[in-house]
């Protein structure tokens, strides 16, 4: 049975039980949401007070790494340096070779998999054609930039095809709700603000208390709590982008930027968890590749579908007006996106590595 809107159409009264004063402005947002979801979901404090640290970790670690990504751009360095920094930081382990590699291509297939569909519904007039990925060898030496490289290339065509995706979307909102002041504070305030945190933190704890109660879509009730936390992150930076590019207060270009930075913050997240076999977000299906689980979150029906949901649940709860610009940013900045994909794609006769360039030479990255 094919999945629609309507599977999320309950969740704007579980985001107002969450994004309260008292979880976003009350000084002790773990605590709070503790106590929330231990009443919401009818767990034992203990398991709710579990989850709240495994979001509340989660959503700190891809905050940190952006922060710290922005740092190392201000120094002058690059995306590629900090993505291998990351990968370093988490040490050598025997097989990291095939770990990278299968981050790579995860979201490579990903991104090929997003490109085709977009072609069958009519978005893109022309399928592209994607070279096969050639071994870039061992990672050591001057490969783990080559490595580093390839997967900020393939996060930035992700994020192209996420905003085409996004705009063809149409970003509809579910239902008329009474409206969250809080939720409208969030988009209002500046990106990165200080309610940036506690708002992901707390909409993360609405979709933990939906999966406890089995109300989440099939394809994404067995979402762990890292993942869930994943998916808010970039479904309220995405929408919270998209609001402020439709309001005339960040441009397309810095807009992109935006949404790249914070995707690659979330592969150096994965790629660190990774490489220290640490993470809940990956290695939970036995017998799954990481690259089959990137692939996964990565692609149209993974991070890319359930983030833009979690973005429709955020414009159900702040009224037609925010919503309205959330709706015309998606729309200005999936337009420019296309225009790159399509004017790159009519020139090309092998592979997709020539967007690249032309993605860089837009964004002036």
């Amino acid at each position: 049975m094919q999945e629609t809107f309507e599977d999320f159409d309950h969740l704007g009264d579980i985001v107002d039980k969450a994004v309260t004063p008292e979880t976003i402005t009350g000084g002790d947002t773990n605590n709070a949401l503790t106590e929330v979801l231990s009443r919401e979901a009818g767990i034992d404090s203990e398991k709710a007070r579990q989850v709240v640290q495994e979001i509340s970790d989660t959503i700190n670690a891809l905050d940190e790494n952006y922060r710290d990504l922005q740092a190392h751009k201000a120094k002058g360095g690059s995306t590629e340096d900090w993505l291998t920094k990351k990968i370093d930081e988490a040490g050598g382990t025997k097989d990291k070779t095939e770990q990278v590699r299968q981050i790579l291509t995860g979201l490579e297939a990903a991104n090929r998999e997003q490109a085709g569909e977009l072609h069958r519904d009519g978005e893109l007039e022309q399928p592209l054609v994607f070279d096969d990925k050639q071994d870039l060898g061992d990672y050591s030496s001057l490969n783990k930039k080559r490595y580093a490289k390839a997967i900020t290339d393939a996060v930035a065509n992700n994020t192209l095809l996420n905003a085409i995706e996004l705009k063809r979307g149409k970003l509809r909102v579910t239902k008329a709700g009474k409206e969250n002041p809080l939720l409208k504070q969030f988009f209002e305030a500046p990106l990165e603000g200080a309610e940036d945190s506690p708002t992901k933190k707390a909409v993360s704890i609405a979709l933990t208390i939906a999966r406890e109660k089995q109300l989440l879509p099939q394809t994404m009730s067995d979402s762990t709590n890292e993942e869930i936390a994943v998916i808010v992150d970039q479904g309220l930076s995405r929408a919270k982008t998209m609001y402020k590019v439709g309001t005339g207060e960040l441009s397309p270009v810095k807009a992109i930027h935006y949404v790249i930075d914070r995707a690659t913050s979330v592969v150096g997240h994965i790629a660190k968890q990774v490489c220290t076999r640490a993470g809940r977000i990956l290695g939970r299906i036995a017998g799954t590749t990481v690259g089959e689980l990137i692939e996964k979150k990565f692609k149209v029906k993974g991070f890319s579908k359930y983030s833009k949901y979690v973005g429709e649940i955020a414009g159900e709860k702040v009224g037609k007006t925010i919503s309205g610009y959330i709706k015309k940013g998606a729309k200005i900045v999936g337009e420019g996106s296309k225009k790159i994909v399509t004017s790159i794609a009519k020139g090309i006769e092998t592979g997709w590595n020539a967007l690249k360039s032309g993605v860089k030479s837009f964004l002036g990255l």
